[in-house]
């Protein structure tokens, strides 16, 4: 995580130098919108902000989904694990029955023995 955010401000550094070395005006055309005479920096800047700012959106979008598979696949093992724990103590209650009736379903015959 310390090495994220150690790329992260080289990358702030390294834009901020370019914006300020960088500082003559220029005009913008983008789409109807027309901006004459503004500096090089303000563009430079916002643009790095606003393509910030959609990978904030869109890491956090990511984040929300990863927790909610989380939160799915707990609820799937909860159910699971009592399913299971179901599972042992209707074996061990049928056990307990075979033992009660005087025969042991626990171990079955073996070949040649001649049991059946």
């Amino acid at each position: 995580m310390q090495f994220y955010w150690i790329l992260a401000l080289v990358f702030a550094l390294i834009v901020a130098i370019f914006a300020i070395q960088n500082a003559s005006l220029v005009d913008i055309k983008f789409f109807n919108w027309e901006f004459a005479d503004i500096s090089l920096v303000l563009v430079i800047l916002g643009s790095a902000a606003v393509g910030a700012i959609i990978i904030f959106i869109l890491g956090s979008i990511k984040q929300v989904r990863l927790v909610w598979k989380v939160k799915e696949a707990e609820g799937k093992i909860k159910k699971l694990e009592n399913e299971l724990q179901q599972l042992k103590t209707r074996e061990a209650d049928e056990k307990q029955v075979a033992n009660k009736n005087g025969s042991n379903t626990s171990t079955p015959p073996y070949p040649g023995t001649g049991e059946v």
